[in-house]
Parts: structure tokens; sequence; C-alpha cells
């Protein structure tokens, strides 16, 4: 059950090997006051923006070869709130928006943001103790060392999904009343807490992007269907990306490529198989900047409320009606 746990849980994570590279601390910088402090309110948002997102080196790893980019420009920026686990200092924070703002420069997507980071309340996307993983087999019926039947598989997969994403699943709710077209960017130490990272043996789990479009355009018989019917956020919501800071910083040759990749899902794109592509799995394992198809360019243009160009200020917002969301945790039964 461990295994097949983890197996529906990477479908949508980004999934790099382990390294032996440990991450920078950058704990000194969060004694200083709060970004932007004393800035009069017409001045926030550059002021802010500037802070979160500009001043990043050049990058230095080359374009994948074999593989054409899309020579589109987007022209257009789009809002990102930010968000802090308990352990995440600021400077945290201005790393990966500086990693996304590095990427999505050629395409001519630029980010802004309106407030400094803010509490998200809880310190793992994915929480969970091995004591109360067992206590879920054991109310399932599971007796130890016997295989479950199909019904209590089931059972177990959905109280696992309840459990493991209820700190997840809260947080995406609490900012989806109503649903905006900004995008929340979580930016936590770990992904996973101990107990559920040591489910993906020989990996780690360093991001996780999602959004409606997403979740509406995966086709019926995509393994990851069903990992968003564990999740039950139900059909519209805030998009939304976690990013595991320490764990970024530690394993990708080019960070850039794993939040721009989980941004990628929070921005509507799916996963691909084709080498040299942001949205391939493993894109972020190559000594190379992967990119994007002209397809994708599209995706992201077809949120259209979402984008406008700059100097647009808030006039490109669109907030839509709250809906009544059914929480849909039931697992499609496994092949």
């Amino acid at each position: 059950m461990r295994t097949r746990r983890a197996a529906l849980l990477l479908l949508l994570l980004l999934f790099v090997p382990a390294a032996c590279s440990s991450a920078s601390s950058d704990r000194d910088s969060d004694a200083k006051p709060p970004p932007c402090e004393g800035v009069p309110p017409a001045d926030q948002e550059s002021c802010l923006s500037d802070h979160y997102f500009r001043g990043y080196a050049a990058q230095a790893i080359t374009a994948c070869t074999g593989f054409v980019a899309s020579q589109k420009k987007l022209a257009a920026r789009r809002e990102i709130d930010f968000f802090t686990g308990s352990t995440v200092v600021d400077a945290y924070v201005r790393a990966e928006g500086q990693f996304l703002q590095r990427y999505y420069e050629p395409y001519e997507l630029t980010f802004f943001t309106r407030a400094p980071a803010a509490p998200a309340g809880f310190s793992f996307a994915l929480n969970a103790t091995n004591a109360q993983l067992a206590d879920l087999a054991r109310k399932a019926g599971i007796a130890p060392g016997t295989q479950p039947t199909a019904e209590q598989s089931k059972a177990l997969e959905q109280a696992t999904g309840e459990l493991i994403f209820a700190d997840l699943r809260n947080f995406v709710r609490s900012q989806s009343n109503p649903p905006r077209r900004s995008i929340n960017v979580v930016v936590l130490a770990h992904i996973a807490s101990p107990d559920v990272a040591a489910s993906f043996q020989g990996g780690v789990i360093a991001g996780l992007g999602l959004s409606p479009t997403l979740f509406k355009n995966v086709a019926a018989d995509d393994p990851s269907k069903n990992l968003f019917e564990l999740i039950g956020l139900g059909d519209d919501f805030t998009p939304t990306l976690f990013v595991g800071h320490t764990d970024v910083v530690a394993l990708a040759k080019s960070p850039d490529v794993i939040v721009s990749h989980e941004l990628g899902h929070a921005m509507g794109l799916q996963h691909t198989t084709a080498p040299g592509d942001l949205m391939t799995q493993y894109a972020a394992s190559n000594a190379c900047i992967p990119g994007l198809t002209d397809d994708e360019i599209e995706v992201i243009r077809s949120t259209g409320a979402a984008l406008g160009p700059p100097g647009a200020g808030c006039a490109w917002q669109r907030l839509f009606d709250l809906r009544d969301s059914v929480v849909r945790a039931v697992l499609a039964q496994g092949k």
C-alpha cells in the first residue's frame, strides 16, 4: 500500500533524484524589516515587485539542444500572492520569485505582487505521521500483513487523501472565496512531512502546482485525474503553487526549472514526455534550460482574464461567482 500511495502522489508532483548538495542559508537576512516598509501606498506594488522578482543574475545554463522553443511573446504580466510556511524566511521567497521571473522573462511574462509574503498557517503541503497512516489502515479493517480487498483499498485511499492533503485543501479553499485569477505561491521548507517524505525512497518532492484549468483539461484516462479527485478541491479555486525551497535549491541543476515547471501547472499546463520541454516531469534533472512550445504558450494565453499588458493594473483581474464545491475524494479503481 505504501508503494501505491507514493505512486499516486507522484503523478503530478515534480520528483527529482536526491543529490548530495546542501542548501545555503539566508536566515541572517530575515532580521531585516518587512520589505517596502514605510513606502507610500502608491509605490508599494512597484517596490514589492522589485523586491521579490527583479535583480536576478543572468542564467548560465544553456537551452536544451534538439528542442525548438516557442518564439511567441506573451507581453503580459501576472499577479502573485506569496505565503510562507512556519520555518521560511523572506529571503527564500525572494529567491523563488527570482527563479520564476528569470525563466519566464524571455517569453515576456512578468510578475508583480501587491503585498509582502503572509503566513500560510502550516508547514507542509502533504502532512501525516506513520502512526496516523497506520490508524487509517486499522480503521479500514486491513489486518497487518494481509492483502486488502478492493473495497478496503478504496476506503483507505480516500481516507489517506483526506488526511495527507488536509492542510493543502483547507488553505486553497480559504483563499478561494471567491476564487481569484492571481496565483498563490506558498513557499515551504519542504513539501512533505518527514513520514510522508519517507514514502518517496530515492527521491524528493520539490513542488506541486494546481489549477482549475489543469483539472478540467486533463484527460479522463490520465492517471493524474485520480490525484485531483484525491485532493478534492472541486471545480473552481485560486491557482496555487507549493514550493519546497530547501529541496529546490539543494537538488536542481537549475532551480528555475522546478519552480517554473510547477507554475506551469498552476497556469494550466499538463505534463509531457517531450525532451527539452519544461513540462517534462524530469526536466529539472537536465543540465540545460527546457523551453515551452507554441501550444503551451497558447494555453497560458488562453487564461486571458489572468493576463494583462504591462501597466494594466488591477483592471485585468476578474472575480467570478463562488460555487459550492462537492468534495470528490473517491479514487477510480486502479487497473
